[in-house]
């Protein structure tokens, strides 16, 4: 996954496990949310790979399920610099 898809996943996963632990409204279909509006981005860019992830997240969602942090790809880093 490409570094900038996997810092915004990221970032949108301390949220969640922010509000989770010092407020509880944290909940899954918020969540679900954020990651669809990182979905359509990753659509409208073209980067099929990371939209098919971020779906499998999504679904995860649904079920209740919170993801594991997103992993940037090493080789998608060195093209980005190069």
């Amino acid at each position: 996954m490409k570094p900038v898809y996997a810092d915004l996943l990221n970032n949108i996963l301390q949220q969640y496990y922010f509000a989770a632990e010092n407020s509880g409204n944290a909940n899954a279909w918020d969540l679900g949310m954020a990651l669809a509006a990182v979905k359509f981005v990753a659509n409208y860019a073209g980067d099929i790979d990371v939209e098919i992830k971020i779906a499998e997240m999504i679904n995860d969602c649904k079920k209740g399920i919170v993801p594991q942090p997103a992993y940037s790809d090493i080789s998608s880093a060195k093209a980005r610099f190069f």
